[in-house]
């Protein structure tokens, strides 16, 4: 490991070193003890609810600049339809916004909101910079439901 550890980049600080010395030959012994599969524990992300233009899913995390990460993937968008609108309104219990799609984060205007596929093929709800989507959302948290249709002009 990295002589000091990021409480948020653990791929960079302990993980790629770890595979970087299982590569070059070291025993996995040598990472630490052992683990019992039996006291491991899954994860069950929930799935959305995939209809015609319409998907009925849930925030699963939020990170420091308000991104709201939601449980739907770039293939359940396909299966909706809505990949083909050409905005998307997303609508949580206490707030809603008009989301464009966008490639980058750039891509957003200060205040406007977008809709962005992450890296790892998650759809994530942004706004441009200094406006924050979860609080536009009505300060959504992990669990909240949230509605996305396509947009009305």
């Amino acid at each position: 490991m990295l002589t000091t550890i990021s409480p948020s980049f653990h791929a960079r600080d302990v993980l790629a070193p770890a595979a970087a010395h299982l590569a070059a030959g070291a025993d996995l012994a040598t990472l630490g003890a052992a683990v019992e599969p039996a006291t491991l524990v899954g994860l069950t992300i929930p799935e959305p609810t995939v209809e015609h233009r319409k998907i009925e899913c849930e925030v699963l995390d939020l990170n420091r600049f308000g991104n709201v990460l939601l449980n739907v993937r770039a293939s359940q968008l396909a299966e909706s339809g809505l990949e083909a609108a050409g905005a998307i309104q997303v609508d949580a219990t206490s707030g809603s916004g008009r989301a464009e799609w966008v490639s980058t984060y750039s891509d957003v205007e200060s205040g406007d909101w977008g809709i962005i596929v992450d890296p790892r093929g998650w759809l994530l709800v942004i706004r441009g910079n200094p406006a924050n989507a979860a609080e536009g959302l009505g300060s959504v948290s992990p669990g909240d439901p949230i509605w996305l249709t396509a947009a009305r002009n």
